[in-house]
């Protein structure tokens, strides 16, 4: 599983071990169609936000960036009317709302820091944060944290 996997992710060794299954999370089907999905996916959107708290390998921050990006397409923005129409429903949910906006937007800070701190990392990191930006919602914008 992906989160065992990251769960014991302790070393350098350990993180470039976890760079294909960081890689491979790109193609899983995160989605909010029903409320397992959506629990699945909040876990592992909060699995991923505390990690990358302690990530410092570039090329694993690359891939979390990278799948993040495509996740968060996925999510708010798919081609498909009835993702969107499920999206729309999550959102709707004030605590599902509110659980999501968390997650997002310590990531966002947490990438923020990553392009802020380390050149080489720029510019994966601001292609996350502009989508990131594209992509939210009030909850994002009317944080009174910034």
């Amino acid at each position: 599983s992906f989160l065992v996997k990251l769960y014991v992710v302790k070393r350098d060794a350990e993180a470039r071990e976890y760079v294909p299954f960081q890689r491979a999370a790109r193609k899983l089907a995160f989605n909010v169609r029903n409320d397992a999905a959506a629990d699945a996916t909040m876990k592992y959107l909060g699995s991923v936000q505390s990690f990358m708290e302690k990530c410092s390998r570039g090329v694993l921050r690359q891939e979390i960036c990278h799948a993040l990006q495509d996740i968060f397409m996925k999510l708010m923005n798919s081609p498909s009317m009835d993702d969107r129409i499920h999206w729309t429903n999550f959102v709707a949910n004030e605590e599902r709302r509110k659980s999501f906006y968390k997650i997002y937007i310590k990531i966002y800070e947490i990438v923020m820091q990553w392009a802020k701190k380390k050149a080489a990392h720029a510019s994966f990191s601001l292609a996350l944060l502009v989508t990131m930006t594209t992509l939210a919602g009030g909850e994002f914008y009317f944080d009174p944290r910034r």
